[in-house]
């Protein structure tokens, strides 16, 4: 029985140590390309959303917000465009707010993330906390050091 425990106690402890040494985002400005590409070709706002900086994640609350408060006119015709329901927009919350722009960006072919994304990474410029990866057809996106990871800063998109 001793035995068991002794086993059971240090399998514990190499899960709890496996577990706290998975990355828990990404650990270069080309990682963080990768998991905005992945979620953004399959049209996963849950994934963009934990690869965007806060100020984008702020960017994306305020924008969901103000659609959230506006006038129902002026909903019914934004609802309209993005061919949803007005009472969707109502309680739109950042996740949804993203999904709703990526779809309305493939719908009316302005997809210039979609773009830039598809392209490819041609280089990466690194100064301090900022990065910006240029993609093989030329546009620039940046990504911002937070902690230990890198995410898309989105607020000039």
């Amino acid at each position: 029985m001793r035995v068991l425990s002794m086993a059971f106690r240090a399998m514990l402890a190499l899960i709890v140590f496996a577990a706290s040494c998975s990355s828990r985002g990404p650990l270069s400005p080309e990682e963080a390309f990768g998991v905005i590409q992945k979620a953004y070709h399959r049209g996963n706002p849950e994934l963009m959303l934990t690869a965007l900086s806060e100020e984008s994640i702020r960017h994306v609350t305020t924008m969901s917000s103000l659609i959230a408060a506006m006038g129902e006119k002026r909903r019914e015709k934004l609802a309209e465009r993005y061919g949803v329901e007005a009472e969707r927009l109502s309680s739109l919350s950042p996740t949804a707010y993203l999904g709703l722009e990526m779809r309305l960006a493939r719908a009316q072919n302005d997809d210039a993330l979609g773009k830039a994304l598809d392209s490819g990474i041609l280089k990466c410029e690194i100064k301090d906390t900022g990065a910006v990866l240029t993609a093989q057809n030329g546009m620039e996106l940046s990504f911002v050091k937070e902690g230990p990871y890198w995410k898309f800063d989105m607020t000039d998109w």
